[in-house]
């Protein structure tokens, strides 16, 4: 058979409960079961997510201190506060070791 079946105000029943291959129908309790109610809530992570590269899109503005923000956001708001980031982070990594000398001269001095 090809091509579309108009089913009107019809459907089908008695479709294979547990479908195996891809191309099987799903009925609606099954996608219910098994997507919706697992995949809709809220929940916890319990591993780390390796995204392989790949990046994660159409992330919407953060509503609260926990929550992603986009690189767009991010720059938004540091152009608001008349700051950029330029460059590497290598005067961090220079502040940290000044901090690391300072706090052991002054644990030797005691």
């Amino acid at each position: 058979m090809e091509g579309d079946i108009g089913m009107g105000e019809h459907s089908i029943r008695n479709i294979n409960s547990n479908p195996q291959n891809e191309d099987e129908v799903f009925p609606k309790r099954w996608i219910e079961e098994n997507f919706l109610n697992r995949y809709s809530t809220a929940s916890t992570m319990a591993k780390n997510l390796n995204m392989n590269w790949n990046h994660i899109s159409y992330l919407g503005a953060p509503e609260q201190n926990h929550q992603a923000a986009t690189k767009g956001y991010a720059d938004t708001k540091l152009s608001l506060l008349g700051e950029s980031m330029q460059g590497g982070l290598g005067w961090l990594e220079t502040a940290f070791h000044n901090w690391a000398s300072l706090s052991r001269a002054m644990t030797q001095s005691d």
